[in-house]
């Protein structure tokens, strides 16, 4: 009789470490679920930041706007930003009169990837104002500036009024800057705004 127990005792004993064996296989497969949880949410979280940088890059556009100077005369913008400035080369002020307002192709805040087929972006701030001082006469900049934003879903509450207005050309121009327009990409498609009007200028 004590053998036929201590025989019940080691079957017990048997059992206990069967469930001990399969909670420890369950806690396994737990942490293992939890450690892919985790790797999907990082996962997760790498593709929307990635989608973040996408979609911040896409709303920029790039034009090309030529500038003749006569001999002696200056492009009448300021630029900051280089790589000792922590930013990026952009348009810090446009000279009221200058040649670069006049020509009404830039805002204040475009930013200037290029001159004359030279990348800014690894040029000093001094660099940059020199290439500028004696770039020669004709100057092409590559600019790259925020697009406008996208024209809502729905139009209802909006009251649509159209105008004519005569305007005559003064120089190559009227007088105002427009960005937007349609797009090979579509992300980048946006209706036509008027971002500003040069104070004294024929659309003044």
């Amino acid at each position: 009789m004590i053998k036929t127990q201590t025989h019940g005792e080691d079957m017990m004993k048997t059992q206990t470490d069967g469930e001990d064996m399969m909670k420890t296989q369950t806690h396994d497969e737990d942490m293992m679920k939890t450690q892919t949880h985790d790797e999907d949410s990082m996962k997760t979280q790498t593709h929307d930041e990635d989608m973040i940088k996408t979609q911040t890059h896409a709303l920029r556009g790039v034009t090309m706007v030529e500038l003749v100077k006569k001999e002696g005369s200056t492009l009448g913008l300021t630029i900051s930003g280089g790589t000792d400035k922590d930013g990026k080369p952009r348009v810090s002020n446009l000279r009221p009169g200058g040649l670069a307002a006049r020509s009404d192709q830039l805002n204040v805040g475009d930013y200037i990837k290029s001159v004359n087929g030279i990348n800014l972006t690894k040029l000093r701030h001094e660099e940059i104002i020199s290439l500028l001082k004696n770039v020669g006469e004709r100057v092409l900049l590559e600019v790259e500036y925020e697009l406008p934003p996208t024209a809502p879903d729905s139009t209802s509450g909006v009251i649509s009024k159209t105008i004519d207005i005569c305007l005559h050309k003064e120089g190559n121009s009227f007088g105002f800057v427009m960005r937007g327009g349609s797009h090979e990409d579509w992300h980048k498609s946006r209706p036509l705004v008027v971002t500003y009007i040069r104070p004294g200028g024929p659309a003044d």
